[in-house]
């Protein structure tokens, strides 16, 4: 489990923001957000699963749409 923990103040009210990243699998890890104002009781911001994307598979993948035609040229090129 990987925790962070930050503490910020603010018109003199100390707010504490926890992190926690558990549950690491080969393809997921488990994330919870919890705040706590002042001295009351951390409560909990949200909770996730991020999933690891294979980013090399998808740039490997080929469009399955032909590309366009090169345009003609804008301007003749001659000797002199």
């Amino acid at each position: 489990m990987l925790v962070r923990q930050s503490e910020f103040v603010e018109n003199g009210t100390t707010m504490h923001l926890r992190s926690e990243y558990s549950d690491s699998k080969d393809h997921s890890t488990r994330i919870e957000r919890l705040v706590q104002v002042g001295d009351s009781p951390p409560r909990l911001l949200w909770k996730s699963y991020a999933v690891k994307n294979n980013f090399a598979n998808y740039l490997a993948t080929r469009s399955k749409i032909p590309a366009a035609p090169m345009p003609p040229p804008t301007h003749m090129v001659t000797r002199p």
